[in-house]
């Protein structure tokens, strides 16, 4: 991994990630409860240079892209890496691995930018199980139920006046696109063209959606389209300020310098059958990293109330990665020791439950 992270506050870092008592950020009525960490094991041949994406199993062992490195690795519950897809062109080879997901338990599929494919993989053995191409764009990436779910921000057209937020693919068909678009969307291209970030999650009825410029989580219904939101707190993190999203409606071309004042979504995972975990960070880009601190938000639609953000105990220096499973949040992440040591730390929390009292 790159060495040249900030030290400051790394050894208080290190107690916040290893701690086994919860961590209560003032003001703040929600928990994380930490888990475990484990010091993933490097080796000169496979190290982790760039991770910016993971996807974990009910057993235990974590899946992680790299896009320096070009690369998707297993990490054990003990650490080990094992290398499953290497850099090249050829088949269960790949070029630029930017998104991962698993198909329950049977298959890690892997989105393949490069080469514009999904690659897929048994989970256990690493065998390359075969893939298939897809189109348009494509940002927040997960699965559910044998289906691969893509954010995929597309304006209207014709057939679609309100535009789609996402496109689902099953096996070989084509894609199914839906998500009608927030009204801010198709009002002011700049917006579609630089801030074209969604990331999705899906659940048995719905699939949940944010975008980089709205503090809403939305939610469409499957089969009807119909479409449900739910204001998400913005207290200690960025959030998409209304006063930058008039600047930017006055001036379309100040869209570049506003692009890293937003709160950057980096996941959405419904955890229960009315309530959504929702991660952000609020990105500074540096010479070679993103840096800035990371926040869960949880929302539940039953009650139709979002909890105050948590500030996710880990370094701001380089932007973790994260994946959910079940009721845990799982983080990749990587510091500096005091001695200008490298490391990098799966760790494991427990989320929180109940409401937002």
């Amino acid at each position: 991994m790159p060495r040249p992270m900030a030290v400051h506050v790394m050894r208080l870092l290190m107690v916040a990630l290893t701690a086994l008592c919860p961590v209560v950020l003032p003001g703040q009525a929600q928990v994380l409860r930490p888990l475990d960490s484990v010091r993933v094991r490097e080796r000169d041949n496979v190290e982790l240079g760039r991770p910016n994406a993971m996807a974990v199993t009910a057993r235990g062992d974590a899946f992680v892209s790299d896009i320096a490195d070009r690369k998707v690795v297993r990490i054990s519950r003990a650490g080990d890496v094992t290398v499953v897809a290497a850099r090249g062109a050829g088949p269960g080879e790949v070029i630029s691995p930017t998104g991962l997901a698993m198909l329950g338990d049977s298959l890690l599929v892997v989105r393949n930018v490069g080469r514009r494919r999904l690659e897929y993989f048994e989970p256990r053995s690493g065998a390359y199980m075969g893939g298939r191409s897809y189109s348009g764009p494509s940002t927040g990436f997960s699965a559910w139920s044998g289906q691969v779910l893509m954010g995929s921000l597309r304006q209207g057209d014709g057939t679609r006046p309100q535009g789609t937020a996402w496109a689902v693919y099953t096996g070989l068909n084509e894609p199914q696109l839906g998500g009608s678009l927030p009204g801010f969307y198709r009002t002011l291209p700049a917006a579609a063209s630089v801030f074209a970030h969604v990331e999705v999650g899906r659940d048995a009825a719905f699939v949940h959606g944010v975008f980089e410029v709205s503090n809403w989580l939305y939610r469409w219904t499957l089969g009807t389209g119909a479409v449900d939101s739910l204001l998400l707190a913005t207290g200690a993190r960025r959030g998409a300020r209304p006063e930058l999203i008039q600047e930017l409606f006055k001036d379309q071309s100040k869209a570049a310098r506003l692009a890293y004042q937003w709160s950057a979504p980096m996941l959405v995972a419904p955890i229960s059958r009315n309530r959504v975990a929702v991660l952000y960070s609020d990105p500074t880009p540096s010479a070679s990293v993103y840096e800035g601190p990371s926040f869960l938000v949880l929302a539940d639609w039953k009650s139709r109330q979002s909890c105050r953000e948590i500030r996710v105990p880990v370094p701001a220096d380089v932007v973790p990665r994260f994946a959910v499973r079940g009721d845990t949040l799982w983080a990749l992440v990587q510091r500096t020791t005091a001695d200008l040591e490298p490391e990098t730390w799966l760790v494991r929390w427990l989320l929180p439950a109940g409401d937002c009292r």
